[in-house]
């Protein structure tokens, strides 16, 4: 299933199925695997968490890719120690800017 995300100024399409995996950036140095794994507890099973703690990111792979997406509709833009959370599908994501 391809998705178009719209945001104010760009486009950005995905272009793999690989719906059960989230990126998370603009973390907090201080936020630890444990924390994250708190955080999103509620969204439902995760399969594994690459943190890479030095670099503000991570990325989650969940059981179910609907959890992934509940996850991001209901975090996105959230504060999360300090710091507003962006959330994207990960590397799959190409984005056309608007002028």
């Amino acid at each position: 299933m391809n998705m178009i995300l719209l945001r104010k100024g760009r486009c950005s399409m995905k272009i793999n199925d690989s719906d059960d995996k989230l990126f998370f950036g603009n973390l907090n140095y201080d936020v630890t695997e444990e924390d994250l794994r708190e955080m999103l507890l509620h969204f439902g099973d995760i399969v594994s968490i690459n943190h890479k703690q030095m670099k503000g990111s991570a990325i989650i792979h969940f059981a179910e890719p609907a959890d992934a997406e509940l996850a991001m509709k209901s975090l996105e833009d959230m504060d999360f120690f300090g710091r507003k959370l962006r959330i994207e599908w990960p590397d799959e994501i190409i984005s056309v800017e608007s002028n």
